[in-house]
């Protein structure tokens, strides 16, 4: 083969195979791009099923202008201070006034016992709940809930939902108290308040009139009749002062509070000359110990029916009240006798006259205290 053979042969088949080379490579592009294109419907085909099967669903409720929780659940409630030592306002470190009281210590503490982050908001407590209807806080959601409200019968029954309690109802039961004329209650102790006036305080964080119906007459063994007269009032106070100017027959308050006001403790220098020492002189119980007026005692949260904030916190709550903290917390307030025991509670303390029920009670009205009157023959 001559030299210009060779040449031409080697020149042949080197551009054969350079054209070999570019056209692997060229069938290699094309493959990779398939790939990648095939690839890209694939996991698009992918993204939109799980978006439509596995929608984002939030962790609490949202709110209007509040970065949802991703994550954490983020819980807003709203705070209304003057519900001492519950809820209040004491002055910080930097010396400005912060929102402190025992029902606040108790909602942050269940940061620590779950995955919870709750921020607390200044409000008032018209802002909650309007007295008959629920306040534009909650219905316009500017929070998710508000702190500190008994689980009460009535209206707003109806139209909140509550968190577990961690105060107990028993700890506050109620009173029927009536004036004495002559030493003769106005009100009998068996009587079932049919033609009778009774006050009760309209403040939301106290008995309502709603709770006298589901409150048993404990002489009688039977519900009071709803032929009675509600006289709203704008707290306990007021309640007590109408008993007094006659303007109704008898008083819707806990069992406990005419013996402190009997005592001056609490009351203004006139309330103090009006009521002291006039427990079992002026005025009686003539119903002690009444806890049935009520669901369920202090709780952490009221929020708006179908909210769900109970579905978050409750769990965090029968934890926080197991804990060491809980107890500490009630010791710090002075509430051992309003707070639910845990195994760090010492025996429980005698309970004051007020909470023991009318059929349980052996005393005169001269005590301050009837017990429960003979049937009539």
């Amino acid at each position: 083969m001559s030299a210009l053979q060779r040449q031409y042969d080697t020149k042949t088949m080197t551009g054969e195979r350079v054209e070999d080379a570019a056209f692997d490579h060229h069938k290699y592009m094309a493959v990779s791009v398939a790939a990648c294109v095939f690839a890209t419907f694939v996991l698009t085909v992918i993204n939109l099923v799980l978006n439509l099967q596995v929608a984002y669903v939030p962790n609490a409720p949202t709110l209007p202008g509040v970065m949802p929780s991703m994550d954490t659940p983020r819980i807003i409630l709203g705070v209304a201070p003057g519900f001492s030592p519950h809820i209040r306002l004491t002055r910080g470190d930097m010396g400005d006034d912060v929102l402190s009281g025992a029902l606040v210590e108790m909602v942050k503490g269940l940061e620590h016992v779950c995955k919870v982050e709750i921020q607390l908001v200044e409000t008032t407590a018209a802002q909650c709940w309007g007295g008959a209807t629920i306040g534009e806080g909650l219905s316009l959601g500017i929070y998710h809930g508000c702190v500190g409200y008994n689980h009460n019968a009535g209206t707003a029954n109806r139209q909140l939902d509550y968190s577990d309690a961690v105060l107990r109802k028993d700890a506050v039961p109620g009173g029927l108290l009536t004036r004495l004329a002559n030493g003769v209650p106005v009100v009998h102790g068996r009587s079932d308040l049919n033609g009778t006036t009774i006050a009760y305080s309209t403040h939301p964080q106290h008995m309502n009139a709603e709770g006298i119906k589901m409150a048993k007459n404990k002489c009688t063994d039977t519900y009071f009749s709803t032929g009675y007269t509600a006289m709203g009032s704008s707290d306990y106070k007021d309640a007590m002062a109408m008993l007094m100017a006659k303007s109704v027959d008898a008083a819707w308050i806990p069992a406990d509070l005419a013996a402190k006001w009997n005592a001056c403790t609490g009351t203004t220098a006139a309330e103090c000359a009006s009521w002291k020492g006039g427990l079992g002189i002026n005025y009686t119980y003539v119903h002690t110990g009444m806890t049935d007026y009520a669901y369920n005692g202090t709780t952490l949260s009221i929020s708006k029916k179908g909210s769900g904030v109970p579905l978050i916190i409750n769990e965090c709550i029968e934890r926080y009240m197991f804990t060491k903290p809980y107890y500490e917390t009630c010791i710090k307030y002075n509430l051992m006798d309003q707070c639910y025991p845990n195994p760090f509670f010492p025996d429980a303390a005698a309970l004051a006259t007020g909470f023991t029920k009318t059929n349980d009670l052996t005393g005169e009205c001269t005590t301050g205290y009837c017990k429960c009157p003979a049937a009539a023959a």
